[in-house]
């Protein structure tokens, strides 16, 4: 096997990379940016891979077979060993579903390119639903693999080239080119557009974040540590190497960072490699601590996140205060008795590729059998299926026949998520759903995020009982006029124009319905700036209702929803059924209630904000707070175990949308005009399991 050499700053380099990935992941709030350790790992990786084997290539001393076998030797094992106890672990604690989810990406890990899985499915490296990924930090270790097959073919067209000069102009022209990928978000848009498909953020291979192009100029930035100068002064060096901690320590900790910040850090990790040794600050590298974190660095970041995933997915939350500490000594141990046990031990190739094909036949079998479904842990049955299938006769329902000009450039963003959540990309994609009543000329349309299209199928069956009639087209309304986000699927200043120049043209639609989930909406989730005031997002949304009051029409917006106690990403479905393994009865030690303080915390503001433009004359408000929380406490379930919603981010089971527009029918009535049928001769939808899923005749 191929040795590298021992060199005692870049091993405590190591050891400060590993802490700040590790803190970032087990406590986010105090370590927000460590995630830049693993930037520091590529630019080390770097380091020890170009020059090496350019040099060996120019002296005819470079074995492919060696090359390869080395480095299949010191990743594999660890790959294997860790997929195997991850998928072991699961199997024990995860109902079949989810086990067959992590079995298929666990196939992807065991053959190198599980950042390729992340990048197509556009998955958010930062999003809470993530947090439960077995596999997630793998993209780093498929992204390395990836790099170290490329590498040696590289140093070959290198070493084609005698001049040094044409090396290092061909290194920094990948060099370039990488950097141009990785930082497409900050070039004119009319330029980052224009990109391949294959290298574009959200193009064919997806994020940009786990993309292997975008990630080679930190690799390559390890190729030029020996170009950067040196000093001989040990006092120079030690300043250097300061400079080089703080540029990695200080942005990791900082509650926001800029898009250079990456650049930063890279370069602080170059100076310490180059100027870190035999500095009079050699006590601090070599403190045991920090050499022994160093040293096992690697098992400690294959170990770390499945450990902090598994736990969370176990108590549905996030870790208290005591569950800290054991957690941390639980991966420690962990982390060592994977170095001493294989990582520091020699296998044969045989027996790792042995080993590895046993792997993948394993995980293959658990993904085509549905995670051994019903091999291991009973089926739960914890309540009746409310999910995407339960909308599908709204998301298969024939268009509207009486309006079909809804421009282009407002229709539902192709990578939006919420195109694949309204029929899978391709139900919704274009023209408008008709909600109540079709015998009537639409008076109002419905737009919103996913939150409009959960309370679709209520605001659809109250209205046909009570001759309601209007459309419904999903679109982000934010940001507001004049808000900092420009970029898909926000509307935009230029989006809200085009929207309420189409407005114009249809005077039949009188009213405006806005459903969506606000305090995301005032986030600012998808802007590049995520600093614009509180109050001036409110100064743009009511610059958004006073236009569109001018344009003749009246805005109605649906006030914030309650919302669960449990993490916004994990669905009712999903938390009842893990429950079901650990205890008999999975609604005894799990709160699934809100209450009125959570509702106010979140969303007072908000709220405020909303009476403020109602009391202007700018908008109508309808309030779901007396209907679905009357007595001050938000319950999911009802007592005859009917869910109101379906997920911890509140979107309303079709039960939960007919029971909350139902307790609004009165106040829509009088909004609308007397455009209902008499009240006593109106069908009311009755709100039981059956009402909640359209029968043929009453499907749209």
């Amino acid at each position: 096997m191929e040795k590298k050499p021992f060199l005692t700053h870049v091993n405590a380099l190591r050891g400060v990379a590993i802490l700040l990935v590790f803190l970032y992941h087990l406590i986010e709030r105090y370590c927000p940016n460590g995630y830049y350790g693993v930037d520091v790992f590529f630019v080390i990786s770097g380091y020890f891979l170009f020059a090496p084997m350019l040099e060996k290539m120019d002296a005819g001393r470079f074995s492919w077979a060696d090359y390869y076998k080395g480095k299949l030797l010191r990743i594999m094992p660890m790959l294997i060993a860790m997929t195997l106890a991850v998928l072991l672990a699961a199997a024990v604690v995860m109902p079949a579903a989810d086990l067959c989810t992590n079995s298929l990406v666990g196939l992807w890990v065991e053959c190198g390119v599980s950042n390729v899985l992340y990048a197509r499915h556009t998955f958010d490296y930062f999003s809470p639903s993530l947090r439960e990924s077995l596999f997630l930090h793998t993209w780093y270790l498929s992204v390395l693999i990836q790099l170290l097959i490329a590498a040696p073919v590289l140093c070959w067209l290198l070493a084609r080239f005698s001049s040094r000069s044409l090396r290092l102009a061909t290194l920094g022209t990948l060099t370039l080119i990488s950097l141009l990928i990785s930082f497409q978000q900050a070039l004119p848009a009319t330029v980052a557009e224009n990109f391949p498909s294959l290298i574009r953020d959200g193009g064919r291979l997806g994020t940009v974040y786990y993309m292997t192009a975008a990630r080679l100029w930190e690799v390559l930035a390890g190729a030029f540590v020996p170009l950067l100068p040196t000093s001989n002064s040990r006092t120079a060096r030690s300043l250097i190497l300061l400079v080089g901690l703080g540029l990695i320590i200080v942005p990791s900790f900082l509650p926001c960072v800029s898009l250079g910040t990456p650049l930063a850090v890279v370069f602080g990790a170059m100076l310490i490699i180059r100027c870190g040794d035999g500095t009079p600050l050699d006590r601090f590298f070599r403190n045991r601590v920090l050499m022994g974190i160093g040293s096992i660095s690697f098992s400690l970041y294959l170990v770390h996140w499945p450990v902090l995933a598994l736990w969370r997915y176990i108590a549905v939350r996030d870790f208290r205060s005591w569950e800290f500490i054991a957690v941390t000594i639980l991966i420690m141990v962990l982390s060592y008795a994977m170095y001493r046990c294989v990582e520091k031990r020699r296998f044969a190739i045989s027996t790792t590729l042995v080993c590895w094909g046993a792997l993948l036949g394993l995980t293959f079998t658990i993904n085509k059998t549905q995670g051994l479904r019903g091999m291991l842990h009973p089926e739960a049955d914890a309540f009746p299926l409310y999910d995407n299938n339960e909308y599908r006769a709204w998301q298969e329902a024939e268009r509207s026949p009486t309006i079909d000009d809804f421009p282009d450039v407002l229709q539902p963003h192709r990578d939006f998520d919420r195109t694949r959540f309204l029929g899978q990309g391709t139900a919704t994609a274009r023209g408008f759903l008709s909600v109540g009543d079709r015998s009537r000329t639409p008076n109002f349309i419905l737009l919103g995020d996913s939150y409009a299209h959960s309370v679709f199928p209520g605001l659809d069956l109250v209205g046909r009982a009570r001759h309601w009639s209007g459309l419904y087209m999903p679109i982000y309304l934010q940001p507001f006029i004049g808000g900092v986000n420009t970029r898909p699927p926000a509307l935009g200043d230029a989006g809200t124009a085009t929207l309420l120049k189409w407005l114009s043209r249809h005077p039949e639609l009188q009213y405006v319905v806005v459903n969506q989930r606000w305090h995301i909406r005032f986030a600012n989730e998808n802007s590049r700036k995520k600093d614009e005031p509180f109050e001036t997002t409110v100064a743009c949304l009511r610059e958004f209702c006073r236009q569109v009051k001018q344009s003749g029409k009246t805005l109605i917006f649906i006030m914030p929803q309650p919302e669960a106690s449990f993490d916004s990403s994990l669905r009712i479905d999903s938390v009842i059924s893990r429950r079901s393994i650990f205890a008999s009865d999975p609604y005894s030690d799990i709160d699934l209630s809100s209450d009125a303080g959570a509702y106010e915390e979140r969303n007072g503001a908000i709220c405020e904000a909303l009476r403020r433009l109602e009391s202007e004359g700018l908008c109508i408000l309808l309030d779901p707070v007396p209907v679905l929380m009357p007595d001050g406490v938000f319950e999911l379930i009802t007592p005859d175990r009917h869910y109101l919603i379906y997920d911890g981010a509140g979107h309303l089971t079709v039960y939960g949308a007919t029971k909350l527009v139902e307790g609004l029918a009165d106040r829509i009535d009088a909004i609308l005009g007397g455009e209902t049928a008499p009240k006593q001769e109106a069908e009311q939808p009755e709100l039981d399991e059956s009402s909640t899923r359209p029968s043929p005749q009453a499907s749209p």
